[in-house]
């Protein structure tokens, strides 16, 4: 029987909506093609879920426990770990959430597997005749759908991107498998690991109501204190960037916002030097207020913003700072 592994993840309990689409997809998979359905939960706190889990049709549970040590941040040898059990388990396909965790955690485990990863996807395609699973997700700027083919490399592993919606899983009290696999796959930490999991958890782009967004104007990594200081004026705003900010380590690789980075669903968005890319826009569609910051009249982000300044993204920031009354924070 072929198999699918799903990296899900909850909150309460209950299964974040990324994970209740991976879920129906999983369930699709296995209704019309007999797949054998493995979850796979690194988190906090999971009995729960995996009691929730025990009416959703999966046929095993594999379980992480994870603490304040060790949420969100894998050491290389856990990686490896991490590979050698999906090697035993040698899954068709792989699917994981567009959590800040996973976009981090998957392409480096599909390295290890030798294997290549279909990021950001929205769905997938069966293929009747070859029996192969195909990825689908956007391209040319969201004007079209690519389906992406794997012929030589396994598993079929994707991230799967959350789109908000609404999933009708089948409910059947069922018996899987559970098994704890934390001593497995844990290492014990040492205090510069726990140092770099405090500074990754505390980046919460997709939950901040206030997200701070720069573009390729930030001319060096001494600029950011700049905008912390602004962070810190709105309630601690989460601050997020363009790939080209993580390209020149700027900003880390959760900080991302866009297609392959996280979307997010602030109430605010404030771009201070975006230009409004595409790629950009896919991941702040879902915002309420958009207030774009660009010394470029002709921007494209002006066409989306709700407020435009037109400026230098620096004057502009420290007036803000002034304004709110934190000249001298």
């Amino acid at each position: 029987m072929k198999k699918l592994c799903i990296f899900i993840e909850h909150k309460d309990g209950v299964p974040t909506s990324n994970s209740q689409k991976i879920l129906y997809m999983a369930q699709m998979l296995k209704k019309q093609y007999g797949y054998r359905i493995i979850a796979i939960v690194m988190e906090q706190n999971s009995e729960s879920f995996i009691e929730y889990l025990k009416t959703i049709e999966v046929d095993e549970i594999y379980f992480v426990t994870l603490n304040e040590k060790n949420k969100l941040l894998f050491l290389k040898e856990e990686i490896d770990n991490l590979v050698c059990f999906l090697k035993e388990i040698n899954p068709e396909v792989a699917w994981a959430t567009n959590s800040s965790c996973y976009r981090i955690l998957f392409p480096k485990v599909a390295y290890s597997l030798h294997t290549g990863l279909c990021a950001a996807c929205s769905d997938f395609k069966y293929d009747e005749d070859s029996g192969r699973i195909n990825m689908v997700r956007t391209v040319f700027s969201n004007n079209a759908y690519a389906q992406i083919s794997v012929h030589r490399s396994r598993p079929v592993m994707a991230t799967i991107l959350d789109e908000k919606g609404t999933y009708n899983l089948e409910r059947n009290l069922t018996f899987p498998e559970i098994h704890d696999i934390t001593d497995r796959i844990l290492l014990i930490r040492d205090n510069q690991a726990i140092k770099i999991m405090k500074e990754l958890e505390s980046i919460n782009l997709d939950k901040s109501q206030i997200v701070i967004g720069l573009g390729n104007g930030i001319h060096d990594k001494s600029d950011m204190d700049l905008f912390e200081k602004l962070s810190r004026l709105l309630n601690h705003a989460a601050i997020g960037g363009t790939r080209e900010l993580i390209n020149r380590q700027i900003l880390p690789q959760n900080c991302q916002i866009g297609s392959t980075g996280t979307q997010i669903f602030a109430d605010i968005y404030i771009g201070f030097g975006i230009s409004g890319s595409p790629q950009h826009m896919q991941g702040i569609e879902h915002v309420k207020k958009i207030i774009a910051v660009n010394n470029d009249p002709y921007a494209s982000i002006f066409q989306h913003a709700d407020y435009g300044i037109v400026g230098d993204m620096y004057e502009v920031a420290n007036y803000m700072i002034n304004y709110l009354g934190g000249k001298d924070t």
